[in-house]
């Protein structure tokens, strides 16, 4: 399967992989899926407040809304209100250049799993999601879903017929010649 899916995609279908093998084990509540996938809807409503002096106002009301909406989720009750009331306590994951060793604060850090603990740096720090998820993936499938296999060419050759060829797609200063 490693070999027909691009680069940029073999990450995703890992994490849907385990993601959906841990919902059939009950270790991940669909609902928090559904929200990992679609993040808040229109019409779910926040409170705006002012956003505290070291978050600009987009990023603020980018992830009031994220917290209201999964305030609504099993296991996250009460969560809009203690990170309303406690944002301070936040700053330390929002600011920090490894937000995944921060540990979340109050009861939130024994009370949330892995995947509920991503929900939330999804709204808090975007920019490391993909981070996120390939520790996600390497901490419950194993090393072997994340690392890409080398190609070799030799046994790709072999499982080529007239009816099943082999098909390159490079990108540039790609090129598969110098391995054959």
């Amino acid at each position: 399967m490693c070999l027909t899916l691009f680069e940029k995609d073999k990450l995703l279908f890992s994490f849907n992989l385990v993601v959906k093998l841990l919902i059939l084990k009950g270790e991940v509540d669909p609902e928090h899926f559904k929200h990992f996938l679609t993040g808040p809807t229109d019409e779910q409503k926040y409170i705006a407040t002012n956003a505290p002096n070291w978050i600009d106002q987009i990023t603020w009301t980018r992830i009031l809304k994220f917290i209201y909406s999964v305030s609504k989720l099993n296991r996250f009750d009460g969560f809009n209100t203690y990170f309303i009331d406690n944002t301070i306590k936040f700053k330390k994951i929002i600011t920090s250049d490894d937000p995944r060793s921060v540990q979340f604060p109050g009861e939130w850090n024994e009370k949330l799993d892995q995947f509920q603990k991503i929900l939330v740096l999804k709204a808090l720090r975007p920019d490391i999601l993909m981070q996120c998820i390939t520790h996600y993936i390497k901490d419950k499938l194993g090393e072997k879903f994340i690392s890409q296999p080398l190609l070799n060419l030799e046994e790709c050759y072999l499982q080529t017929s007239k009816a099943k060829p082999i098909i390159f797609i490079t990108t540039p200063g790609c090129d598969p010649l110098t391995d054959v």
